[in-house]
């Protein structure tokens, strides 16, 4: 696979942005074209995505919830993709994506108060804001076991079966005879990729506030899951970047929780020099962002 190997990542990207279709693609991304790829990218995806939902629906944990969490982000990696090249009816939208959209957010907020939890115990946040804090957790964990006992996962899989079979075959009634639609995987996905490097160095130009940093993280999770989902690539130095602004992320969103309060002066002096420690190694991380990074076939017997 290739990367970088001048350390120039604005030189590589730019140099990426012109760049002609590569010989020395693997052949199913040559030889495919975009439509019937990015179906069966997102039959793939879906039915990881499946397999967590069932299983979540048969046990609420918390591991199950970190894994069904890891399978929705990597399916709104791809049904973002899929969404903008016209795969998503109103129908789909309604039957499917908006129910695993509240999904995710209902998920996203009992791991979040996990963290809290975790993470507010070894910064020495105080005893009784833990506790208000396990009383969220209780209730957050109610509601959203609530709302998985309620999704219907065998009906939400066979709208979605539907819904993806019937779009391919329009869109690729519709583009037939198009040289749009004709395009390989690579010549069509490569402009998204790019899209979202160029995203990427612009806010890791400007990022500074939590904000800020926060949406560069998640630029950067969108672009690692791209590059494994589309490209089966994967990247050190994209995962600790996002690692180490995950790390910033959380514990900023602590030290915001507990404000001013006069009891936790400890918790926000522990959160200050943890995150300046996290500042330092994504000061480095920033630098390993394999920009210009594609899938290759290097061997000469392929």
């Amino acid at each position: 696979m290739k990367s970088r190997s001048d350390g120039s990542s604005v030189t590589v990207l730019e140099a990426s942005l012109g760049a002609p279709y590569e010989p020395n693609t693997p052949p199913h991304l040559a030889a495919m074209t975009w439509v019937v790829f990015e179906r069966d990218t997102a039959f793939t995806v879906w039915e990881s995505l499946e397999r967590e939902l069932f299983k979540l629906s048969q046990k609420f944990s918390p591991k199950r919830v970190h894994d069904a969490r890891i399978a929705l982000r990597r399916w709104n990696s791809v049904w973002g993709i899929l969404k903008r090249d016209g795969f998503e009816s109103k129908k789909c939208a309604k039957k499917v994506d908006k129910k695993l959209q509240k999904l995710l957010k209902v998920l996203g907020a009992v791991r979040d108060v996990d963290v809290n939890l975790e993470l507010g115990a070894k910064v020495g946040v105080s005893q009784k804001v833990l506790d208000k804090w396990v009383i969220e957790q209780n209730s957050l964990s109610k509601a959203a076991k609530k709302y998985v006992q309620a999704l219907d996962v065998d009906q939400l899989v066979k709208e979605f079966d539907k819904c993806l079979n019937r779009r391919a075959r329009k869109l690729s009634r519709q583009l037939f005879e198009s040289s749009y639609g004709q395009e390989t995987a690579y010549q069509h996905l490569e402009r998204y990729l790019v899209e979202q490097e160029k995203a990427v160095l612009d806010m890791e130009r400007s990022a500074k506030t939590p904000p800020e940093l926060h949406q560069l993280r998640l630029g950067i999770k969108a672009w690692r899951f791209f590059l494994a989902e589309f490209f089966g690539l994967t990247s050190i130095g994209l995962y600790k970047t996002q690692q180490d602004l995950g790390r910033f992320n959380d514990l900023t969103r602590i030290g915001e929780l507990i404000g001013d309060l006069p009891d936790e002066e400890t918790a926000r002096q522990a959160i200050k020099k943890h995150n300046e420690a996290n500042m330092k190694l994504f000061a480095k991380s920033r630098k390993q962002l394999p920009y210009g990074l594609r899938p290759a076939v290097l061997s000469p017997l392929i």
